[in-house]
């Protein structure tokens, strides 16, 4: 009887302390509710008045379009009458082309659509969102003005090092901690020095023909599947390739993503796609001790940057054992550069490897495959350049000098859809 009492006194006590947790759940979701409500309503004012401010501008800047257009009207009229009169007293026409093409220039450039919207759009969300519907809306090319170009100049060039690698490397830092590309100044600095032995002209050459071997295992993959018509995740496949050549590249390893599930592009994935949710998240809620624990999506991320420590920490150990020298790895480099370096700083250096490395450049390839695909002209003009210059053999580090259109694609592509962004370290006033 008096255990009876004492296991019902016990159940009376773990029932008040679950209501007593539960409680305190219910406040801290009622406190996030508030929190999030006031924020919302911050931002509806800012947008309203970001929206009068446009509108007192736009009245403004309406008559001074008007006497631009006029003054072009007059320089267009002078230019023209100059140029019939030069030609007339022998001025080859190449040379007036020269001397006169830049107004025609600048026309073009005016003719190019300017894309305007609220700045609310950018501020809520992932930066790549808004511009792919302003993408859809306005086509390929268009104007999204912010600021005068100076600004530019200011920040990136006159001023650089008041300004870091802004969000991007705040919410990167759960993964990728220092590493070479969220770091900044002197950290920055000394990861690079340790890691350009690395990008020697004899070691990136020998990377060059881990590029082809991998590649052709993706060939020989995608066509097996043309032959069965099988449809296929570009993405997914550009993803393990360039996991396989980033393994070999900066540990030697051969992860064999291509024909094996490792489970390390989805860890990745996973990963990338919480940094996403973060940096459009207005409250850190992965901070708060008890939604770690309580959140499926908390507990996959956890589990999913295990999965990827565990692995570098596995490649480290095999390095540290053995190093093919033929073949030197980045991972190689950092070991022997004989900084006295932690082994968080150089886990950081790897995983930035690892993560960046490989999910950037599978991103620029879907993208220009993507893009490919939309203008067969370029894809028969490339295929030419290949053939001519590489044929059936793997391409070496001399091959890319004379592949000058394909050089040309690339660079086209990647300012497209490849963007960051800076936040200012110390007061700037400009």
């Amino acid at each position: 009887s008096q255990m009876s009492i004492e296991d019902e006194e016990m159940s009376r006590t773990a029932l008040s302390a679950i209501r007593a947790k539960e409680e305190e759940i219910e406040k801290n979701k009622m406190e996030i509710r508030e929190r999030v409500q006031a924020q919302l309503g911050r931002v509806e004012e800012e947008t309203k008045r970001l929206a009068l401010i446009r509108e007192e501008l736009e009245g403004l800047a309406e008559p001074m379009r008007k006497e631009v257009a006029l003054a072009r009207k007059k320089i267009d009229s002078v230019n023209k009458e100059l140029k019939n009169d030069l030609s007339k007293l022998g001025v080859p026409s190449n040379v007036l082309d020269l001397m006169f093409d830049w107004t025609g220039a600048n026309e073009d450039y005016l003719k190019v659509p300017e894309a305007k919207g609220s700045i609310q759009a950018v501020r809520n969300e992932a930066f790549f969102i808004p511009l792919y519907e302003l993408f859809l809306t306005y086509g390929g090319i268009f104007r999204l003005t912010f600021g005068a170009k100076s600004f530019l100049i200011h920040i990136l060039k006159d001023n650089a090092k008041a300004y870091s690698k802004g969000i991007l490397a705040e919410i990167l830092d759960f993964v990728m901690g220092k590493g070479l590309i969220p770091a900044d100044g002197e950290i920055w600095r000394r990861r690079r020095r340790a890691i350009v032995p690395a990008l020697h002209m004899k070691c990136v050459a020998a990377m060059i023909s881990l590029f082809g071997e991998a590649s052709d295992r993706l060939c020989q993959k995608l066509d097996t599947a043309a032959s069965t018509g099988e449809e296929v995740e570009m993405e997914s496949l550009f993803s393990r390739l360039t996991l396989d050549i980033i393994g070999k590249a900066v540990f030697n390893y051969d992860f064999d993503s291509l024909t094996n599930d490792t489970g390390v592009i989805e860890a990745v994935y996973t990963v990338l796609r919480e940094a996403e949710d973060r940096s459009v998240s207005p409250i850190p809620v992965w901070d708060m001790p008890i939604w770690k624990d309580i959140s499926p999506r908390q507990r996959k991320v956890a589990t999913s940057l295990k999965l990827i420590n565990d692995t570098l920490n596995d490649l480290i150990a095999t390095c540290k054992v053995y190093v093919q020298e033929f073949y030197p790895s980045i991972l190689h480099f950092l070991l022997a550069s004989g900084d006295d370096v932690s082994s968080k700083q150089l886990r950081d250096d790897l995983m930035t490897m690892l993560i960046a490395g490989h999910e950037t450049s599978a991103a620029v390839l879907t993208w220009t495959f993507y893009l490919l695909t939309t203008n067969p002209k370029v894809v028969a003009k490339l295929q030419e350049e290949v053939d001519s210059v590489i044929g059936d053999r793997f391409p070496t580090l001399k091959d890319i000098k004379k592949l000058k259109y394909t050089t040309r694609v690339r660079k086209k592509v990647w300012p497209l859809h490849i963007t960051k962004s800076f936040i200012c370290l110390v007061e700037d006033h400009y």
